[in-house]
C-alpha cells in the first residue's frame, strides 16, 4: 500500500508501541518478555527483559508505562540503570488477571484494561475490567468491574473528556464519559463486523479515531486500520500485511502512524495524507 513502509523486524510477538522523547519508538516483545527501543537503523535494542508478557506501552513524564499480562502495570526508565517499578498488581486485595492495555491522561492518571492472557476473558467469560491508577495517591479505582469481553487497548480523545476502549472479543469500541467527576458512563460507540476484533487504538488532534482490527492468521492474510470520526461515522480504512495487528501509535506532528504486527514481527510506518476526507 502506498504510504506504508516496513521500518523494523524482530522480537517475538511485537506489540504495543509508544512514542517517547525525540520521536523514539518503543515496542513490546510479548513472547520474549522484553521491551525494545527501535534504533534509527531499524534494530531492536533491548532496554528491559525478564517480564512475563509486556503487551502495551505508553509515555508519561519521561518514562515508559506499560501493561504486562503477567499481572501488573509498570513504569520503566529508558536507560537500563533506571530500572522498572511495579505500579499496580491488585485491586481490593485480589490479583489482576493480567493488564492488556494502558494509556495516560494529561493530568498523569494511568488508565488500563485487565483482560488477562488471551482466552482468560471472552464472550463466554466476560470478566475483564477497566481501571484508573492515580500516581499521586498510588491508588487504583475501578471504572468497569469484571464485565468486559477481553478488553485490550484504550485511548483518550484530545480533550481528555472521552475514553475509548477496545473490547476485542465483542468486536466493538466502548466509550466512557466522566460526568460528574468520579462517575463514569459507558456505552457502545462503534460495533464492527468481520475479522476478530479491535486490538489497538489512538486519536489524532481532531479527535479522529484510528482502530487496528486483527484476525487469526489462518483466516486472513492482513489486518485493517479503520478511521472513525468523533461522531462515530466511517472516515477511511487501509490494510496492513499480516492478520495480527497488535499496536499503533500516532505521531501527531508529522501525522505518521507506527504499527506493530505480531505474526510477522514487523513494525510499519504509515504516512497519513494531508487530508483524510
Amino acid at each position: 500500500m502506498s504510504g506504508l513502509v516496513e521500518i523494523a523486524q524482530g522480537g517475538n510477538g511485537l506489540s504495543g508501541p509508544c512514542i517517547g522523547e525525540n520521536g523514539t519508538i518503543y515496542v513490546c516483545s510479548t513472547g520474549s518478555g522484553e521491551v525494545h527501543r527501535v534504533t534509527a537503523e531499524g534494530d531492536l535494542e533491548v532496554i528491559s527483559g525478564g517480564r512475563d508478557g509486556p503487551i502495551s506501552l505508553g509515555w508519561a513524564d519521561g518514562k515508559i508505562v506499560g501493561a504486562d499480562t503477567g499481572g501488573c502495570v509498570f513504569s520503566l526508565g529508558v536507560d537500563a540503570s533506571e530500572g522498572m517499578t511495579e505500579l499496580a498488581s491488585s485491586y481490593k486485595g485480589s490479583a489482576l488477571k493480567g493488564p492488556t492495555g494502558v494509556c495516560t491522561s494529561k493530568e498523569g492518571q494511568l488508565y488500563f484494561t485487565d483482560g488477562g492472557p488471551f482466552g482468560t476473558t471472552s464472550l463466554a467469560v466476560p470478566r475483564g475490567s477497566l481501571y484508573v491508577y492515580d500516581p499521586s495517591t498510588q491508588t487504583t479505582s475501578c471504572l468497569a468491574a469484571e464485565s468486559l469481553a477481553y478488553p485490550t487497548a484504550l485511548c483518550l480523545n484530545p480533550q481528555g473528556s472521552a475514553l475509548y476502549v477496545c473490547e476485542t472479543s465483542a468486536n466493538r469500541i466502548l466509550r466512557y464519559i466522566q460526568r460528574p467527576r468520579g462517575v463514569w458512563h459507558g456505552s457502545v460507540f462503534y460495533q464492527f463486523s468481520g475479522l476478530l476484533g479491535p486490538t489497538c487504538i489512538d486519536c489524532d488532534s481532531s479527535g479522529n479515531i484510528f482502530v487496528g482490527r486483527c484476525d487469526f492468521k489462518e483466516q486472513s492474510p492482513e489486518s485493517l486500520v479503520s478511521i472513525i470520526r468523533p461522531n462515530g461515522t466511517d472516515l477511511a480504512s487501509f490494510s496492513v500485511p499480516g492478520a495480527e495487528i497488535s499496536g499503533l501509535a500516532l505521531e501527531k506532528t508529522n501525522m505518521e502512524l507506527f504499527i506493530t504486527e505480531a505474526s510477522l514481527n514487523k513494525i510499519f510506518k504509515y504516512k497519513l495524507p494531508d487530508t483524510l476526507e
